[in-house]
């Protein structure tokens, strides 16, 4: 595996999920339940929890710089998260 595949998908990584929890407020503000369902409390743990996965696999296969900046992203989009979804 080399850096330039590792930049490539932590960026589509990080990518999507923030598509997905953006998605899933834009939803939760129009009251559409289908797509609200992107920021629920589920979808935030899995977003989380798979992410340190990935984290634990890059850290182990020597990418140490990417798994800690994933893991920092994870941190902060779950703490935006839970700012944005308690002021409402």
């Amino acid at each position: 595996m080399s850096q330039e595949s590792v930049r490539l998908f932590v960026e589509s990584w990080t990518n999507c999920w923030t598509l997905a929890l953006g998605l899933g407020y834009i939803g939760r503000t129009l009251y559409w339940p289908a797509l609200a369902a992107l920021c629920s409390e589920t979808a935030a743990r899995a977003m989380f929890f798979s992410s340190m996965v990935v984290v634990l696999v890059f850290c182990t296969q020597g990418f140490p710089p990417a798994g800690l900046f994933l893991s920092g992203w994870a941190i902060g989009m779950t703490l935006i998260r839970r700012t944005v979804l308690s002021s409402s």
